[in-house]
């Protein structure tokens, strides 16, 4: 019962997501995509640059993107996206928190994830007010 609430969110959050948007707004967009939409409609970002907010969590050395601190408490993989870098190569204070990640997402084989990321940011909440500090940056590009 509680798989088939959640289906009817990501579905009702994608629904409303892309209302009165053209097919090419919804997979050309260089705004924030929500999480949920890659879930629903992986297909309409697939292979594409994302900018896309969640809680990263880390467990048995693989990163995960998740929606809420309880989906990735409950290990809710349904509604997680991996992240493929090392974690080795994050700052620790991005594990644990709520992120803007940018990188490509891809879509295979029912797998979601999100690689060649550009950069990482932890959204820090300071008496109401919100900011942003970086704990990854490719410096390559």
């Amino acid at each position: 019962m509680n798989a088939l609430l959640i289906w009817l969110g990501l579905i009702l959050t994608f629904v409303l997501s892309v209302v009165g948007k053209s097919e090419s707004q919804v997979a050309t967009s260089n705004d924030f995509v929500s999480l949920y939409e890659l879930i629903v409609a992986p297909e309409e970002y697939a292979d594409q640059t994302v900018l896309v907010i969640g809680y990263l969590f880390i467990e048995s050395d693989t990163l995960s993107l998740y929606p809420t601190r309880d989906d990735a408490r409950m290990g809710n993989y349904v509604t997680s996206v991996a992240i493929k870098l090392p974690p080795s190569f994050l700052d620790k204070k991005c594990l644990n928190n709520f992120v803007i990640v940018s990188g490509i997402f891809h879509n295979s084989n029912r797998a979601k994830s999100i690689s060649n990321i550009y950069s990482i940011s932890v959204i820090e909440r300071n008496r109401g007010s919100r900011s942003r500090k970086v704990c990854y940056l490719e410096t390559s590009r």
